[in-house]
């Protein structure tokens, strides 16, 4: 199965590896996300940010999140936020940064995964878990794909995300 699959994450809050190819993400979703940024690629470099278009995974968009890279990695804020990833979070965290995330071992994560992807200029996958709706506790995994800007820096942070279970409780 794919990382963090057996990962006993009472011992640990969250994991972060490098995704070596798809077989390592455990959902459709994050599949999907991955392939669609594989084909963006021309001749092996990180896809341009202005070729994202949304309309291509239409399907996905509640799960998904754009992410700017703030000083060069110091930072990142998180530009978009897919609907259903407010709602496990139980509120919107678009135009803030990840300094602003209110609990340390999710600011911890976020700050790894999005460093890794930014600084390693390649795709990162982390699992953890979080407390979400009606307080039940939420197993999720994140992929962060990196794109770059003109100047082949990555700019921005294409991420989707996988829940489980999934909460009910209505949007």
């Amino acid at each position: 199965m794919g990382i963090c699959n057996g990962v006993n994450l009472s011992k640990s809050l969250f994991t972060v590896d490098a995704v070596a190819n798809e077989a390592d993400l455990i959902a459709p979703t994050l599949r999907d996300l991955y392939r669609y940024w594989q084909r963006l690629r021309v001749n092996g470099a990180l896809p341009h940010r202005r070729a994202i278009n949304p309309a291509d995974f239409v399907p996905h968009l509640g799960l998904v999140n754009l992410i700017d890279v703030v000083d060069g990695g110091r930072d990142f804020r998180f530009r978009l936020i897919g609907s259903i990833v407010d709602h496990v979070l139980q509120r919107s965290y678009t135009g803030t940064t990840v300094s602003d995330y209110p609990r340390r071992s999710g600011r911890e994560h976020l700050m790894a995964i999005f460093t890794s992807a930014t600084l390693e200029r390649q795709p990162y996958v982390g699992c953890g878990k979080v407390t979400s709706v009606n307080f039940k506790e939420v197993t999720y995994w994140s992929v962060a794909l990196p794109l770059r800007d003109d100047e082949a820096s990555v700019s921005t942070l294409l991420v989707s995300n996988h829940f489980s279970p999934l909460p009910t409780t209505p949007l």
